[in-house]
């Protein structure tokens, strides 16, 4: 029965199984096998050099950080209330995640929206943001490369009476 309202659960996406793959096959791969769950991978690909960052296999995402873009972003095709990340650090601290109350571009570098939640840590572990209407999330580092995996989001719930798959609350 649709009422109008988004009832979804939370996702976990582990990255186990997936074939070793990098730069824009790896990116076509993450998108393919987890667009239904809601969320788009974007990176920082320069020209989408052949051999480039991410990196999949051995059942997690690495990621090489660049300047001139966002290292990590996601997408997601309905606003969030919370999102967390396992991410292990392999080049230096800090490491940083950000949710925007907007879709964004990880090779604009320049981003929409406000900040809805922002979580550093100088160690490994749990990097979790949480409030409303997240649309987007930055991953970044101060290092040269990190690791990511066990990917959580919980979208938000209620009305959508416009059908445009935000909730009334998140639209302007």
């Amino acid at each position: 029965c649709d009422i109008g309202a988004y009832e979804f659960t939370t996702v976990v996406i582990d990255f186990n199984g997936l074939a070793a793959e990098n730069g824009a096959s790896a990116v076509f791969l993450l998108n393919g096998t987890y667009g239904s769950d809601g969320v788009n991978f974007d990176f920082y690909i320069p020209n989408y050099i052949p051999g480039a960052s991410p990196y999949l296999g051995s059942d997690y995402l690495r990621v090489e950080t660049h300047p001139a873009g966002a290292d990590t972003l996601l997408n997601f095709t309905v606003a969030m209330e919370s999102v967390s990340v396992n991410y292990l650090n392999i080049g230096a601290a800090p490491a940083v995640l950000t949710a925007y109350n907007d879709f964004n571009d990880a090779a604009d570098n320049v981003f929409a929206g406000t900040v809805v939640d922002q979580a550093t840590s100088n160690s490994n572990g749990i990097l979790a943001v949480s409030g409303s209407c997240i649309l987007s999330v930055q991953i970044e580092t101060g290092g040269f490369d990190y690791i990511i995996d066990d990917l959580t989001f919980t979208p938000m719930v209620g009305p959508d009476s416009d059908n445009d798959g935000l909730v009334d609350q998140c639209d302007n």
